[in-house]
């Protein structure tokens, strides 16, 4: 991880020498031409979804948090979070992590050995847009989403000029940030670099109830270092015709905490991951039709070794190395027939290779999986206020055939600019098992089959633009899903935990989401409300109890509510957001005692200030998290951090 920054300023260096190069040779060749916009197609096409897009002000104004904290505070998502710089997944609808779809440009990032993927290693700062598909609605972007997809992307800029800008972090418990963003270009080539570099001791006092002393300690052998490179590269060969390299590297070095009631002696756990993501895009437009090609590859190695230390040195339990890569390849083509229909059609491949290996006990696997698919959707303006679609996905994977996945949907909008729109669809979705559920020694099953998922979306959404000053956005959704085949891990007749299709789960609720803008010539106020209500609990017993049905899953809060308003006036800004997660439970018999979490409520404060010199800025701002240093446990003996502080410098040049 020391050598990074030195890789990252040599590529740095040839990128922009290669472009400077490139943009002196095509001078003569280079052409005006307009944006291009998708309007009526792009509308189209969603209709019918369940799909929100967090909106750029919000993005921009997170700037100093990160991913994490982003989507706890602006979506409906469940963050299980084991502690600043530690492991987070995310719970979409009561669903488990590999329930979750994640891509980036068009890759997949979700491990195919567990399934899931640590959102504490993605970084706010490597995505331009972010979107969310409820339920059924992510079946347009692929299988296995039986909660929903986070879709991250970065956008282009297309502009005739160079900017940098440098942001720097320090906070509590030794913690730095550090990021850097250089953009230049024409308007038919852009290149685009992103470098950060993330430590921090994390340090803190916390009160630990649990150790029999009741006193407050210090959190030990919670230091992390984190840092990556993102570049853009984009060409506009001609006005119909996109080309993009992405490419991203990243590096952490992370060590875990002891659980808050260990009692023997020392005890190391240490984590080092490595990413590698490339994507190859081309988007082709005309007036009818959109294609857009990719390739790409995504590599991951992961090293962990937990010791204990004792006089006769360190025992260690666990050193292993747990890698692989995927290749991916797809093309998507809509095309318009006429104004109220559409064609829209999804062929990918992907192959995973993987190799998880355990140098302490010599034990291990090797394997792949190739998966083909090929979703096909129709989608139909009935009339001025009736929309729908119609979906239909096939796949095989390993050359066997994943039963169909259909959807329907319909969209209703009963006023004549459509700022009330009335939504449903039905779909049947399939999660493939992880690699490790099927082969991991020991306790991998290779009879495990698919887990399917039936999902029923109704939403309500008004949208308004009042004035010139106020725009408002309210959303509501009721949802529904059954999924079948749940895969879990219980301990065997031969005294080893084995995975098994044994659960059937329902998982139901209500999101509801409202966002305000409010903007004067010298005020503008911004509000988000964010409220979901979560009831997923098993419909059968299981082995494990026979105490379970009915009972809410582990760890999903049944209430989870976010508010955030921000002020800005002038060049002077200030911020206060509020979340609240209700209680969770940490066994499937829903015991009260030790075996849950209470509700906890965090306040957060920030306050700052723009500066603006000709085409120089900057922004200075304080961020206090955790305001009334709360003694809380997001799981369960896992110690987080109280009050703590945030100072933040952006220049802009």
């Amino acid at each position: 991880m020391k050598y990074i920054f030195k890789i990252s300023s040599l590529y740095i260096f040839t990128i922009m020498f290669v472009y400077n190069s490139y943009a002196q040779s095509i001078t003569d060749s280079i052409f005006s031409i307009k944006e291009v916009q998708v309007l009526s197609e792009t509308s189209l096409q969603d209709r019918g979804l369940i799909k929100t897009t967090i909106d750029n002000s919000v993005i921009q104004s997170s700037s100093n948090t990160d991913l994490t904290s982003l989507l706890s505070q602006h979506s409906p998502l469940y963050i299980k979070s084991y502690g600043q710089g530690s492991l987070a997944s995310a719970s979409f609808r009561g669903m488990s992590a590999s329930h979750t779809r994640v891509d980036w440009n068009g890759i997949h990032l979700n491990n195919p050995m567990p399934g899931q993927v640590d959102f504490s290693l993605i970084p706010l700062f490597f995505a331009d847009e972010i979107s969310l598909l409820y339920g059924g609605s992510s079946l347009f972007e692929g299988s296995g989403a039986l909660g929903g997809s986070v879709i991250l992307s970065t956008i282009p800029v297309w502009a005739d000029t160079l900017a940098f800008s440098l942001m720097h972090k320090s906070g509590s418990f030794s913690s730095n940030n550090t990021l850097i963003d250089i953009r230049g270009g024409k308007e038919s080539i852009q290149s685009r670099i992103r470098v950060f570099r993330e430590n921090s001791d994390n340090d803190f006092l916390f009160y630990n109830n649990l150790n029999g002393d009741w006193n407050y300690q210090v959190q030990e052998n919670a230091e992390y270092n984190k840092s990556g490179i993102l570049h853009e590269l984009h060409f506009r060969t001609t006005k119909d015709d996109v080309f993009s390299v992405n490419t991203w590297f990243q590096e952490a070095d992370r060590n875990f905490p002891l659980i808050m009631s260990y009692e023997g002696g020392g005890r190391d756990e240490n984590q080092k991951d490595m990413d590698f993501r490339l994507s190859l895009q081309w988007k082709k437009y005309r007036s009818r039709l959109y294609s857009e090609s990719l390739i790409g590859l995504n590599y991951s190695d992961v090293e962990y070794i937990a010791s204990e230390n004792s006089l006769g040195g360190d025992i260690i339990h666990f050193d292993t190395e747990n890698s692989f890569y995927s290749i991916l390849a797809k093309n998507k083509i809509e095309y318009m027939f006429k104004n109220d229909f559409m064609f829209r059609n999804l062929v990918d491949f992907i192959h995973h290779d993987v190799c998880s290996f355990d140098r302490k006990s010599l034990a291990g696997y090797e394997n792949q999986r190739t998966s083909f698919g090929n979703t096909i959707s129709l989608h139909k303006k009935i009339s001025e206020k009736i929309s729908g679609y119609g979906l239909l996905r096939t796949e095989l994977s390993d050359w066997k055939f994943i039963p169909l996945m259909p959807s329907i949907g319909i969209e209703i909008n009963p006023t004549q600019n459509q700022d009330l729109s009335l939504r449903a669809n039905l779909s049947r979705n399939f999660h493939l098992p992880g690699l490790n559920d099927l082969y991991w020694i020991p306790g991998g099953n290779l009879n495990l089959k698919p887990e399917k998922g039936y999902s029923s979306d109704i939403s309500l959404e008004y949208k308004e633009q009042i004035g010139s000053s106020l725009k408002i956005d309210s959303r509501l959704n009721i949802y529904y899903s059954l999924i079948d085949d749940w895969i879990i891990w219980r301990p065997g007749e031969y005294g080893y935990w084995t995975a098994e299709n044994i659960q059937k789960v329902a998982s139901r609720g209500v999101e509801y989401q409202f966002f305000a803008d409010y903007d004067l010539e010298k005020l503008q106020t911004t509000l988000f409300v964010n409220y979901s209500f979560t009831k997923a609990t098993n419909l059968e017993n299981s082995y494990l109890n026979a105490d379970t049905e009915g009972k809410q899953l582990i760890y999903v809060p049944m209430h989870k509510g976010n508010t955030a308003l921000r002020l800005s006036l002038l060049s002077n800004y200030i911020s206060y957001n509020f979340s609240y997660t209700g209680k969770r439970y940490t066994t499937t018999s829903n015991e009260e005692s030790r075996n849950s979490l209470p509700a906890y409520v965090l306040h957060g404060f920030n306050i700052g200030r723009e500066f603006n010199v000709n085409r120089f800025s900057a922004d200075l701002n304080v961020r206090i998290n955790n305001l009334l240093g709360l003694d809380y446990q997001a799981v369960l003996e896992r110690a987080m951090p109280g009050r703590n502080y945030q100072l933040t410098l952006n220049m802009r040049f």
